[in-house]
């Protein structure tokens, strides 16, 4: 399954001084133009990245928000926008998957090969030094 985080920072600039009316839509706009965008954004990277699930279930994020949603009276939880699957290539990444020639066997075999540890004793593993100058620009 694949996660994607948005920390607490988003929500420094809730005006807190405000009425309650004032603050959701204050909370709107930014689900709608930061958080949205964002969770848009960082799910088609991860397809990119990692392709799709077809087990996977997709959730639509605006239901949990709503089931969560602090204002739950209110007539401006309509105006909350979400993610679809066809937001982010979900369905197309899948049928590209689908129509991907399969791993053959002996390529899938040299794969679990690969990555079955080596015995080899420490002596023979190669090492590598690590430079001053680039130690110096990680600091």
């Amino acid at each position: 399954m694949f996660y994607v985080y948005a920390g607490p920072r988003v929500f420094l600039n809730c005006p807190l001084n405000s009425s309650l009316p004032h603050i959701e839509m204050w909370f709107i706009n930014l689900w709608n133009h930061f958080i949205i965008p964002y969770l848009t954004a960082t799910t088609l990277d991860g397809i990119k990245q990692y392709g799709v699930d077809a087990k996977v279930e997709w959730v639509d994020v605006r239901d949990w928000m709503l089931d969560t949603y602090p204002w739950k009276n209110s007539s401006d939880m309509k105006n909350l926008n979400t993610v679809t699957r066809e937001d982010v290539g979900f369905i197309q990444a899948l049928r590209q998957q689908k129509q991907s020639s399969p791993v053959s066997a002996g390529s899938q075999q040299s794969l679990q090969d690969s990555s079955k540890p080596s015995h080899h004793s420490s002596e023979e593993l190669p090492v590598t030094p690590l430079h001053s100058n680039r130690m110096e620009s990680m600091l």
